[in-house]
Formats: structure tokens, C-alpha cells, sequence
């Protein structure tokens, strides 16, 4: 049996902007302070464990509490609400992701695990929000001290393990959007497909080392070929090279 590992953010939704409005409002009200960076391209850890301890650290001082990071995760949701309300369009799946995640979960051959670098609230939101199906999937977040995106990759994999009763799994691909998903599937020497429409986008995860990227999963026999054929992503280096090559 085969494992494909969706991150949420840009692979499976369209929240990116969103989520990085609504994670920053919220950090900064229970923190009190202004001027957080939202991009999250910025942090040390892409994830949202990660980043309010480095917010925390760098305008407070010292970690947040657990109480803090209680209220900032309530403080979040909310906002998702309030913005879900007003702008519903910011909460929208990739186009096809919905049928290809849908058509590899009824796959026999394929077990099916979500990876995010958010919170456990902020994932099943916008999931269930945007109408993906979630029964009998595992979603590992950044959660539980998770803080680097490798951690919650491992944590995926290991609850899809449990899950299916095995003791690995045949081929692992984890499919993302960002140059650190590139990253930490290479560390882990999984096997990697990227997801970008933007050309700049996609650029910078061939620069990262992708090897097979995609638009999105409309065309669903391009989705499959593209998860039995993709590889663990080559080092930044050999990728460059390589991305030169193609373009001179």
C-alpha cells in the first residue's frame, strides 16, 4: 500500500492569504503587540506552533503560555468565522481537489493522511469548511510541540501506519506547495509533487528541488501519473542546474 500526504494551505485549499490574515490578527490581540510579519515565509518554522513562540520570543520576550496559545487558537477560529462570513470566496478548494482527494481515499492501493503546518483547529476549519471529507483520515498538525514541518510529516506517517496496521508503507508522497514542503521531503526522502497555477510559484519549488509539479488536480489522470512518477527532490543545487538546463 501507497501513502499520499496532503498539506492543506495552497495544496488542498485556497487559504493562504487568509489564514495568514486571520493567524496574525489573532497572535497579535492576545499578545498585544503589532507589526507581526505575516508572510510566513519569514520564520524559522512554517508552522503555527512555531511561529507565535518566535513572535513571542522576539516581542514579549518569552514563550507564549498555554493559556495564551488557548486563547490565540479561539481568537483564530473566530476570525476564520468572521471572514468565512464576509468573504466567503477567500475559502475555496483548489479546482479538483475535492474529486482527487476523494478518488485516492475509495483507492485500495493508496491510504490518505493530511500534513499541515497549522494548528488542529485552524486545519479541520477550513477542511470541513471548504467540504472535504475527513472521515477515517489522519491529520497530523503542528500540535503537541510539532513545531518543524519534518515532525508533523513523521507524525502523519506514523498515524497512517497505525491507522492502515502496517509496518511502512510501499511509496510515500507528500504533496505541498511551498519550497519548505520541498524541504522537508527531502529530508525525510519522501517522494514529492508540488502544487502551483502561479509560474513563480513554480519556479521556486523546481528551484527547491521538485521534480513534478502541477496547476492543480484537474486533470485527474495527470494527478495519478504524476504521484506514481514523481521523486524525492533533488538537492537545491543539482535542482538549479537542472532548471537552467530546461530553460536555456
Amino acid at each position: 500500500m501507497n501513502l499520499a500526504i496532503f498539506d492543506i494551505d495552497g495544496t488542498l485549499t485556497r487559504t493562504k492569504d487568509v489564514d495568514e490574515q486571520c493567524y496574525a490578527r489573532a497572535v497579535c490581540e492576545v499578545a498585544g503587540i503589532s507589526g507581526m510579519r505575516e508572510d510566513t515565509a519569514h520564520y524559522r518554522h512554517s508552522t503555527d506552533a512555531g511561529i507565535v513562540e518566535e513572535v513571542y520570543e522576539a516581542h514579549v520576550g518569552r514563550p507564549p503560555t498555554a493559556d495564551e496559545i488557548a486563547r490565540i487558537q479561539t481568537r483564530l477560529v473566530a476570525r476564520f468565522e468572521e471572514a468565512a462570513a464576509a468573504r466567503p470566496d477567500d475559502f475555496a478548494a483548489v479546482p479538483g481537489a475535492e474529486a482527487a482527494f476523494s478518488q485516492l481515499k475509495a483507492d485500495p492501493d493508496w491510504a490518505v493522511a493530511v500534513a499541515t503546518g497549522c494548528w488542529r483547529c485552524s486545519a479541520l476549519f477550513k477542511l470541513t469548511h471548504v467540504g472535504f471529507d475527513l472521515d477515517g483520515v489522519p491529520v497530523a498538525c503542528s500540535d503537541e510541540d510539532h513545531q518543524a514541518r519534518e515532525a508533523v510529516l513523521r507524525k502523519a506517517v506514523a498515524d497512517a501506519c497505525a491507522q492502515q496496521g502496517v509496518d511502512r508503507f510501499a511509496r510515500v508522497v507528500y504533496i505541498g506547495d511551498a519550497p519548505w514542503d520541498v524541504r522537508a521531503a527531502r529530508t525525510l526522502r519522501i517522494a514529492f509533487l508540488g502544487i502551483a497555477s502561479a509560474p513563480a510559484r513554480a519556479s521556486a519549488l523546481r528551484a527547491a528541488g521538485a521534480t513534478h509539479i502541477l496547476p492543480d488536480y484537474t486533470d485527474l489522470m495527470a494527478f495519478r501519473s504524476a504521484l506514481e512518477n514523481c521523486s524525492a527532490p533533488l538537492e537545491p543545487q543539482r535542482a538549479r542546474r537542472t532548471q537552467r538546463e530546461e530553460e536555456g
